[in-house]
């Protein structure tokens, strides 16, 4: 079925962070933002669209270590795999000559090293929709046509990556796909350079859909024959020589965004278009790197008019580390798939890709000015920014200048205004031909309000160049990055508007986070727990014990979850109470607890001591079989709130048990969202034990 023309999910132009045309700005100031020490030069690859790579068997969202592509770590692979008619048809490759052969891999598991081999690629058209080759590779690749003879070079990249090899080499012939058939392809390759480590590194993008689909063999010693049949293949593209008709220039998002200030997230692409079609199609993909869990994949369709993008990424409620990666369909030239490390976090903003390194240092030669990147806080709670992180890169022997970390509110049009904040002299770290990560702990706390712009930088006091760490950004995203000239000027000057390609790695953090443990009888098997919100107030230590602040956040299935309290000071002495809809409401032990750094922890799970008065009850995992040693949980049956497990609630469980009540109510305390037999049990056997909440 063909794809919807983009749908109201996908706004064209409209998020500011992410558009780019033109605006009006004053007359430019003679000096302007410049880079000092380079590492990486920036290049803007210009093409015309004559190489197209499409993916012809897609990741089923299944990873693997076992030797289904080349791998740096073993020495010997062998693999025949099939890709049925089906699939080539989903793929769009149709009736073409391959001009090469290509797989991804999700460095879950990453090589030590990069590592050299040599690999022969063999393909065959065929209407099978199962593998039916033989075992025997010798026998497998008969009848096949040899496309590829060559080298290729497995590097020790982190993250996702991609590998296509050409056609061609000693004894290949042209291969042509037909319509209507699937393709066999077979590889065997060989690592001829020193061994990586781990095994099985790097780990390989698979699709695990078709039952019997695939054949390998490896070792480290011997190459020998015999495959063994499996029901994993490795994703994989085919390059044609058809016109590209539209690459992806670059896209744009966050390398850090906190929860839940930087939500809702957005992704902004560009694309630059050469053929005569009316419509493009783009894939976007956002894949979980610490699980492989596929967060988004989407493909959506829009006029070839259209050059720049935004649409709105999915909400998430607790710090992982994602990948984006945005493709054209179909295919696309190798240097034109853009992907963008996006980690969730519970404190930090920053735009720099946090997979890549800076590409140098940058700041004002001759003069003296501010630089500053544009945050925003869309949520309806204050941010407090209590630290910067921040970067410098200079020559051995360089660096030691003065300068001022600023921090400056919104002017109601979309650029730098009142100064909030500037800090006392900071003086650059003295240059090691590397970079250098420095933090500056603000000495009280800067409140950003709800729904509000804000913009963190730098302001360079002498005339010699700063080297602020920045990464190449072409085109560079609107109204985010700013500049003015000298030090005491008001006019600000948007990177993109001075073809000033560099985004700034600089983060505003909050100090004011509290990361907190904790079970819930119901909903804890002994291992693991469901997921849900929770409520953490924060409340004096001494009498009358007054509440300072509190947050609501999800705890994940560790029963952890991330809290900020924007209003708590790091002098303080604190209780932490922890409130769940249906368990009982239970105070931190009777020592006071500060918010005073930014990695404040606090585990009620480890000891009953955690618990004032020691009001938990011990939850062992034994009971369901599993040789661990359980945890301390909250009581679970309070449905009413009122502080006691009682016989009332447990009428409230058994009317709505009665009524066969489901989904999510107060009254189904293991959070199966069923309320039964097994909910009543919980709250019986904590209301015969007289439980209540001990407050001091």
């Amino acid at each position: 079925m063909k794809t919807p023309i983009i749908s109201a999910v996908f706004c064209l132009l409209c998020f500011t962070g992410f558009s780019f045309y033109q605006n009006q700005f004053s007359a430019k100031p003679k000096v302007k933002i410049q880079p000092n020490k380079i590492i990486n030069p920036l290049v803007i690859h210009q093409t015309s669209g004559i190489t197209n790579y499409k993916t012809v068997l897609p990741n089923s969202g299944f990873n693997s270590e076992l030797p289904l592509a080349p791998q740096g770590s073993r020495r010997y692979i062998k693999v025949c795999y099939l890709i049925t008619p089906q699939e080539m048809t989903n793929s769009q490759f149709g009736t073409n000559s391959v001009t090469s052969v290509g797989w991804s891999w999700i460095a879950l598991a990453q090589q030590s090293g990069s590592a050299t081999g040599t690999i022969k690629v063999y393909l065959q058209n065929t209407t099978d929709v199962s593998y039916s080759k033989s075992t025997s590779f010798a026998s497998a690749i008969t009848g096949m046509t040899k496309v590829i003879d060559d080298s290729i070079t497995i590097p020790a990249d982190e993250g996702t990556f991609e590998i296509n090899t050409d056609a061609g080499g000693p004894g290949t012939s042209s291969f042509s796909t037909l319509p209507g058939n699937g393709v066999y392809v077979a590889f065997e390759y060989e690592t001829t350079t020193s061994l990586a480590l781990p095994l099985g590194s790097p780990t390989v993008s698979c699709n695990d859909s078709l039952g019997t689909s695939s054949a390998f063999f490896t070792s480290q010693t011997l190459n020998l024959d015999s495959l063994s049949v499996s029901g994993i293949r490795p994703e994989t593209r085919f390059g044609d020589s058809s016109p590209e008709d539209v690459e992806v220039q670059n896209i744009y998002t966050m390398g850090q965004i906190p929860v839940p200030w930087g939500f809702p997230d957005t992704l902004g692409i560009s694309l630059q278009n050469f053929g005569s079609q009316s419509t493009n199609e783009i894939n976007v993909k956002s894949v979980n790197q610490d699980n492989s869990q596929i967060i988004l994949d989407t493909t959506f369709t829009i006029s070839s008019s259209i050059s720049s993008i935004s649409m709105k990424l999915p909400d998430l409620f607790f710090p992982q580390h994602d990948l984006v990666v945005v493709k054209a369909i179909p295919g696309d030239v190798l240097d034109h798939v853009f992907e963008y490390c996006h980690e969730i976090t519970n404190d930090a903003y920053n735009y720099a890709d946090l997979c890549i390194p800076d590409d140098g240092g940058l700041g004002f030669t001759g003069a003296n000015g501010n630089f500053v990147a544009r945050f925003s806080n869309y949520s309806l709670q204050q941010f407090s920014i209590d630290a910067v992180d921040h970067c410098f890169v200079n020559d051995s022997g360089k660096g030691n200048q003065p300068y001022n970390i600023v921090i400056y509110g919104d002017n109601g049009s979309h650029s730098p205004g009142a100064l909030l904040y500037i800090s006392p002299l900071l003086f650059t770290p003295l240059g090691n031909n590397t970079y250098q990560k420095v933090t500056h702990q603000l000495p009280a706390s800067v409140i950003i309000p709800p729904n509000s712009r804000f913009y963190v930088g730098y302001r360079q006091l002498q005339l010699i160049n700063l080297s602020a760490c920045y990464q190449n950004e072409a085109p560079v995203r609107h109204r985010t990055f700013f500049y003015s000239t000298p030090v005491s000027s008001t006019t600000w000057i948007d990177f993109e508007n001075d073809s000033s390609f560099y985004r700034l790695d600089i983060s505003p953090r909050t100090c004011k986070n509290l990361t907190l443990k904790v079970y819930l009888e119901g909903f804890f098997n002994g291992t693991s727990m469901i997921n849900d919100k929770a409520v953490v107030v924060l409340r004096n230590f001494n009498s009358p014990y007054n509440e300072v602040s509190r947050d609501t956040s999800y705890l994940d299935s560790s029963g952890t979850g991330y809290f900020n309290f924007p209003q708590a000071d790091k002098f303080s002495n604190y209780f932490f109470v922890i409130n769940h809809r249906n368990h009982l409401e239970t105070w931190s032990h009777n020592l006071p607890e500060k918010i005073d750094s930014c990695e404040n922890h606090y585990n009620f799970t480890d000891s009953l001591s955690k618990s004032y008065g020691g009001n938990m009850k011990y939850v062992s995992s034994a009971a369901i079989g599993k040789q661990t040693t359980g945890a301390y949980v909250l009581f679970g049956g309070d449905i009413n709130q009122d502080g006691v497990i009682d016989g009332v609630d447990g009428s409230v469980a058994d009317n709505d048990a009665s009524a066969y009540l489901t989904g999510y109510v107060p009254s189904d305390v293991n959070g199966n969202n069923t309320v039964d037999g097994t909910d009543l049990m919980i709250i019986e056997n904590n209301s015969s034990q007289f439980i209540s909440v001990i407050r001091p």
